[in-house]
């Protein structure tokens, strides 16, 4: 499974981040500033830098709506 996260750099975004992986979900988080939480650079993670109005193109397979 894959998952697009937005609000990773905040409390509840770290722990759930940490949920995901331990299930084994490959997790795409939406930040605008990585270095506001330099423990998501050593996570197993893809970044995609933007925000809700700038949304970057999004990898194959994660739908939203």
């Amino acid at each position: 499974m894959k998952a697009l996260l937005t609000g990773g750099t905040g409390f509840i975004g770290t722990h759930l981040i940490d949920l995901l992986l331990a299930q084994g979900t490959e997790v795409h988080v939406l930040v605008r500033n990585p270095d506001k939480e330099p423990a998501l650079l050593k996570k197993k993670i893809q970044l995609l830098r933007g925000d809700l109005f700038s949304i970057p193109a999004l990898p194959a397979g994660i739908r939203y709506t």
